[in-house]
């Protein structure tokens, strides 16, 4: 892998330093400064660590988080070059890199270059974008938006975020929220302009520890949220059937519906048992094992695993509060190791599965 590594690397500086973009309006000594400052950026984010000193602004560590993400997207391309360069205001540049394998495009990156007395640093195009964005303070959220902020929506999510962290013995944790209005917007924000991967993707929102972006424009992070916490308080492998039901329990089903509201577990308990009573010979541990999608609900996105699973979160808190909740989420990976868990805790198993779940439904 190093040996790759290091041939992918030296495919990229040799690629950058030979291509012809002629970078207009901008003298030749800012050009080779440029250059140099995209070959030793892109070099660090394939060894992985990013230092402080090549990055600008105050916002240094997210900056830094994220182009180190940058790392697991750029794949195998080995072809890279410059296509765009154009001056944002004195000494600031905005550069975007072509990565492909082949012909194939796979990644369009885009920084800030920033030159000041022989020194190049880059930063994410999300701080020059957003300048001129009003920020709000909301309890324990700082939201920054241009258009259409809902200072309700937003005191909930503040006092959804004290609540969650309550609830598992945590300290409610500070925020930053962008309302991004896509997810296209916000990958452009940091540093993806183009990824052959996500082309087209607009309904996800998107969070680097404590900077959230969100889900088109809705001042609600909370399923999120939920993993965020429960990350810090689990003591063992991830059980994605508990914690995916305990986020939309607690939480919600993630994407919004088609008016931009976020959906509870109750609307689509109530939507599943609608769709039930016409579909009433549904075997409901195959519904669960095979987790489609869209099959109920108002968003297309709605885990029918993640929905059963919430009914049974909800259930185990009813009976044994938070500290039934812990036992669930540190159950270990796996199904065989959730229905351990939900059957010691409420009998609940892979047999009697249909007729418990139908049972719940029904209170």
């Amino acid at each position: 892998m190093r040996t790759v590594l290091t041939s992918l690397l030296a495919a990229f500086t040799l690629s950058l330093s030979a291509q012809g973009y002629s970078f207009p309006n901008i003298g030749q000594p800012e050009a080779q400064e440029i250059r140099a400052a995209m070959d030793t950026v892109f070099a660090a984010i394939g060894r992985g660590h990013v230092p402080s000193e090549l990055i600008s602004g105050n916002q240094k560590e997210l900056t830094r988080e994220m182009l180190e993400y940058l790392k697991s997207r750029m794949g195998e391309s080995v072809a890279h070059e410059i296509i765009n360069c154009y001056p944002l205001d004195t000494q600031v540049y905005r550069v975007m890199v072509a990565c492909r394998i082949a012909d194939s495009l796979r990644q369009i990156f885009t920084l800030d270059v920033e030159l000041r007395q022989g020194h190049a640093t880059v930063d994410l195009p999300l701080w020059h974008d957003t300048r001129n964005w009003s920020p709000a303070q909301v309890g324990t959220i700082r939201y920054f938006y241009d258009h259409d902020f809902d200072p309700n929506a937003a005191r909930d999510f503040d006092e959804f975020n004290r609540q969650i962290a309550n609830k598992l013995g945590l300290p409610a944790e500070p925020f930053d929220f962008y309302l991004s209005d896509n997810y296209q917007q916000i990958m452009q924000w940091l540093g993806l302009t183009y990824d052959s991967q996500t082309a087209g993707e607009t309904r996800d929102g998107f969070n680097i520890e404590q900077t959230i972006f969100a889900i088109q424009h809705n001042e609600d992070f909370s399923h999120d949220l939920v993993h965020y916490y429960v990350y810090k308080v689990r003591t063992g492998p991830r059980n994605s059937y508990a914690e995916e039901g305990v986020a939309y329990y607690w939480g919600n089903a993630y994407y919004p519906d088609a008016k931009s509201r976020m959906i509870t577990l109750e609307r689509l308990k109530t939507d599943l048992r609608a769709y039930l009573s016409v579909h009433a010979d549904v075997d409901l541990l195959t519904f669960f094992r095979q987790n489609q999608r869209g099959v109920f609900g108002p968003a297309k996105e709605v885990s029918v695993r993640s929905t059963l699973s919430g009914v049974i979160a909800e259930y185990i808190e009813k009976k044994y509060g938070t500290n039934g909740i812990l036992q669930l989420l540190n159950c270990g990976a796996g199904e065989a190791h959730y229905f351990e868990v939900t059957r010691s805790l409420v009998g609940i198993n892979a047999v009697n599965f249909n007729t418990r779940i139908r049972e719940l439904l029904e209170k």
